[in-house]
């Protein structure tokens, strides 16, 4: 497993990665409390996305967002259809 800052603390890595971390989310609007977590959980951490607290899986879901691999509006969620990193 690689730490934080091998995978999403490197632009590098964020690039050749940012189709699969995408393809977690969905690309309809769904509430917060609808997505599937525990998928979402896995398929980061197959990736390599190493976060130990329900805190640090959090931290990502708004790194993501602020990135722009997300869209988030009122308690909803979908994945962003741009490409982000180039």
């Amino acid at each position: 497993m690689m730490s934080l800052k091998e995978t999403l603390g490197n632009e590098t890595w964020l690039k050749d990665h940012e189709k699969l971390i995408k393809d977690l989310f969905p690309i309809h609007w769904t509430a917060i409390d609808k997505l599937k977590k525990l998928n979402i959980g896995k398929g980061l951490k197959k990736l390599g996305i190493d976060y130990k607290t329900e805190q640090e899986f959090a931290h990502i879901m708004i790194f993501f967002e602020k990135i722009g691999f997300l869209e988030a509006k009122d308690n909803c969620v979908k994945v962003s259809t741009e490409t982000v990193i180039h």
